[in-house]
């Protein structure tokens, strides 16, 4: 696909990395505080398969530039997950743009968001 276009949604490493915890926490009982997980992370980081949290996963570096060195810089669109669910519309925007797509957004309804801190395992529920 010669003409195709990529579109990634990054979001803050950070928060990536506590909504990971707060996913995780409700799966694996032994879970410790959000700290000590990151502290057990980085004590372990050669093996991952001991760590609960992949710290790694949230430098997106190498993972981006691998996608911009193949399309380029006019065929690939980063998006911030934090600008995007502050104005959802204007994102929307920027994506069709983007697309080379024209159409009115004007009437979208933003869907509401879930909380971070919202139990999410059927078990907790």
């Amino acid at each position: 696909m010669p003409g195709a276009k990529v579109l990634v949604s990054l979001r803050d490493p950070v928060e990536r990395l506590y909504s990971h915890y707060l996913m995780m926490l409700n799966d694996v009982p032994a879970m410790g505080s959000f700290m000590k997980e990151i502290e057990r992370g980085l004590a372990v980081q050669d093996n991952r398969s001991i760590a609960v949290l992949g710290l790694d996963i949230g430098l997106y570096c190498q993972q981006v530039q691998r996608f911009k060195d193949v399309f380029g810089d006019n065929r690939f669109k980063v998006l911030r997950f934090e600008e995007f669910i502050a104005d959802v519309p204007g994102t929307l925007r920027q994506v069709l743009a983007f697309l080379g797509i024209d159409h009115d957004v004007g009437d979208f309804a933003e869907p509401a968001q879930r909380q971070h801190g919202e139990a999410r395992g059927s078990l907790v529920r």
